[in-house]
């Protein structure tokens, strides 16, 4: 009998730098992993767009509803830029003021104006004033990884990264991966909405999964075991990585030798007919990669 579709969806998102990569690539790349499982309310296209300091490469699109498809309009579910910065956006949810934008529309502005992990957070610190509702902003470049917790009016922002930084109210997470889904884990007392059942089940999973100074339970961390940790033992349940028929699965390998080098590998990654409950699949024959045009 075919599993119920899953009401559930939220973003699953991770960084692997240094020791956490495994061996063959470990001095020449670094790894952003983004599952964006949310319901069809976008377009997302694969593009590079050369609309500010820097070009960038990215899976993007537009509020279906939305009568402005220009690219400063544009919403970046996860890209990189000509300099080797990565940036990627977990919704945490909240309240949205007027005139405020979202992690999205803050990962296109990034891309297009910032060149590394440090610039980028300057640049959110610099514009905190039009963050709206609670966003977790994924960033990576050749030398760090980081996450930025960042809540908009109060902007109780944190900086976890994969140097001495990642220091926080006396804890340390892993300097080699960082992950996370749709919840705070230092801005506790900045949660703008509680954080459900489902997004505390797939980050208990991903806990299971990545907390080891080695890599990821499941192996040292290159392309492809990133996208088999993404589906790893995935079920019908709350903790399950892969829920809705949208869902994108992108892997950014930044090359650090040659930022214009680095690949998205893209798949759509779902597959609605399985009658076992894990609807994602292993992307054979769908995976794609995606480079820079020649400039």
């Amino acid at each position: 009998m075919k599993v119920a579709s899953i009401e559930h969806e939220g973003c699953t998102s991770w960084a692997a730098i240094g020791d956490a990569l495994d061996p063959n690539i470990r001095s020449s790349k670094v790894i952003l992993h983004k599952n964006r499982d949310m319901s069809d309310t976008h377009t997302m296209d694969i593009r590079e767009i050369d609309n500010g300091a820097y070009t960038y490469l990215a899976i993007a699109g537009h509020n279906k509803d939305s009568s402005n498809t220009t690219d400063d309009n544009l919403l970046v579910w996860a890209g990189v830029n000509e300099a080797g910065l990565a940036a990627a956006s977990n919704y945490v949810g909240g309240i949205n003021l007027f005139g405020t934008r979202g992690g999205a529309s803050f990962c296109r502005e990034i891309l297009e104006n910032c060149d590394s992990v440090d610039s980028a957070y300057a640049y959110i610190s610099k514009n905190k004033s039009k963050f709206y509702s609670g966003n977790l902003i994924f960033l990576a470049d050749p030398h760090k990884i980081a996450v930025i917790e960042a809540k908009v009016w109060l902007f109780g922002a944190v900086k976890i990264s994969s140097k001495s930084d990642s220091v926080v109210d006396g804890s340390v997470e892993n300097p080699n991966i960082l992950y996370r889904s749709n919840h705070y884990i230092h801005l506790t007392n900045y949660i703008p909405l509680p954080a459900s059942d489902d997004t505390m089940a797939r980050y208990t999973r991903l806990t299971s999964l990545m907390d080891n100074t080695a890599g990821s339970l499941y192996g040292l961390i290159d392309v492809q075991q990133s996208r088999a940790v993404s589906r790893l033992e995935n079920n019908a349940g709350n903790d399950a990585f892969c829920k809705t028929s949208t869902l994108a699965r992108i892997t950014i390998e930044i090359d650090r030798a040659n930022p214009l080098a680095s690949i998205i590998w893209y798949g759509p990654g779902y597959d609605e007919s399985r009658e076992d409950g894990d609807h994602c699949t292993d992307d054979a024959g769908s995976l794609m990669a995606y480079t820079f045009y020649q400039k």
